[in-house]
């Protein structure tokens, strides 16, 4: 018990102090009643005079005098049964921390940190500074063996104890006991009151120790001026709100009606998607349509050429006397020379459109214009005179070419409506040409 000296210093520390406190003749009956409810007041002063008596021989032996262990569980047994003295000749906690320089109302962390800075700064007596600290942290715990001894989360507190009495020679229970005997048996009560009446002076004239009820006004004017600040701003918010919603309640129609006109944009667009979806559909069915039938035209030309008979053999002319007559080559059949040429077609591939175009330079065509009917190209209004107007009626509308026949009618240009692909432009023109000559 005796050899953890550094969680046990409060033993010998705080026997002597109650001690006197139980002999003084001015500690009533009603008192320890009311501190320490069930004792006896005659048999707390029996032993109060056995714990003085052997703390002064222990005292007056300069260190020869040992501690036995009855004696020891003696001072054990009296600083434990009789700690509640110290509430009847100290402050109240509040006052306590107030003396050591702290606010009387902080936390109990900051309250420990303050206390131990207090104790290892040396402003008052270690004996001193223990009976204080004691009192005002509540740092005794009873542990088996009712060993008294402070509780480990006020360790910087007891290194600072520890610390103080092996700098002055403390090391074992008699040194701390006879320290003890000689603070308090001199002017260790005058020094403790001395201290308690500043520490009243402080708390009397230091504004910034208010009482409970001080703070708690305080608190309550301060939220009255906080939700005076927070309804006014409450209040021009709402007014605010008011104007607003009066200037908007007039759009109010205006506004459902850009509502319903954006559904109605909504449901086209979705409907313009899926017209375009069907479109393109379509436009890569008839592709691959095309390029089947453009596949089966090789194949019937390559079996033709393959079934035809094979050309006559040309008989030389007879080699005559009389003077040779040179024949002279017939020239190429140009129906178009000379002639615009206007084509119109719905081929989604503006490239494949104007490659079926260009066949017509075999028929001497000097300029020849593709429009695509599906990319809006609806061609001129007016047309030369001397031009052609073709339109390849697989993919166009008979609306479409009606309106482009009325534009060539009116311009007097000639006009062919036709069904024909890429390999059969040029040679359909020349037969329609040639017919309606020969009709002519």
């Amino acid at each position: 018990m005796r050899d953890r000296t550094r969680q046990t210093w409060l033993v010998p520390l705080l026997a002597v102090p109650l001690s006197h406190v139980a002999l003084s003749p001015r500690f009533p009956g009603d008192t320890l009643d009311y501190w320490l409810p069930g004792y006896d007041l005659a048999v707390m002063r029996r032993e109060a005079d056995t714990v003085a008596a052997l703390a002064a021989a222990v005292a007056a032996s300069s260190g020869t005098r040992a501690l036995s262990d009855d004696e020891a569980y003696r001072l054990l047994e009296f600083s434990h049964d009789y700690v509640g003295l110290a509430y009847a000749s100290l402050l109240s906690e509040p006052f306590l921390m107030v003396g050591m320089g702290a606010a009387p109302a902080l936390p109990i962390e900051p309250r420990r940190r303050v206390a131990a800075e207090w104790v290892a700064s040396g402003a008052v007596p270690v004996a001193m500074a223990v009976f204080i600290a004691a009192r005002a942290l509540s740092m005794m715990q009873h542990r088996p063996m009712f060993l008294l001894r402070f509780d480990g989360s006020h360790s910087t507190i007891t290194r600072a104890v520890d610390r103080h009495l092996q700098d002055t020679g403390v090391s074992t229970w008699e040194d701390a006991l006879a320290l003890a005997h000689r603070y308090w048996s001199g002017a260790g009560w005058r020094d403790l009151g001395i201290w308690q009446a500043r520490t009243l002076h402080l708390v009397d004239t230091d504004e910034s120790i208010k009482t409970e009820s001080d703070r708690e006004r305080e608190e309550m004017e301060t939220q009255r001026r906080r939700h005076r600040v927070e309804r006014k701003r409450l209040q021009q918010a709402a007014a605010q709100a008011q104007e607003e919603l009066r200037h908007l309640r007039p759009l109010r129609s205006k506004v459902e009606g850009l509502r319903a006109g954006a559904e109605r944009l909504r449901n086209r667009e979705a409907e313009l998607v899926q017209a375009r979806d069907r479109a393109v559909a379509r436009a890569r069915a008839l592709e691959s349509a095309n390029a089947d039938l453009e596949r089966e035209c090789r194949e019937s030309r390559l079996l033709l050429a393959r079934l035809m008979p094979p050309a006559e053999p040309r008989l030389e002319p007879a080699i005559s006397a009389g003077p040779s007559v040179v024949e002279k080559p017939e020239p190429p059949v140009t129906p178009l020379a000379g002639r615009s040429v206007f084509f119109f077609t719905g081929e989604l591939r503006r490239s494949s459109a104007e490659a079926t175009a260009q066949s017509l330079r075999a028929l001497g065509a000097d300029e020849i214009r593709t429009f695509c009917l599906r990319q809006g190209s609806d061609g001129p209004d007016v047309y030369p005179p001397e031009a052609l107007v073709v339109v390849d009626i697989r993919f166009v509308g008979h609306s479409q070419s009606g309106r482009i026949e009325d534009r060539a009618a009116r311009s007097g240009a000639q006009f062919l409506a036709l069904r024909s692909g890429k390999g059969s432009l040029a040679r359909t023109v020349a037969r329609e040409l040639a017919g309606r000559n020969g009709t002519k």
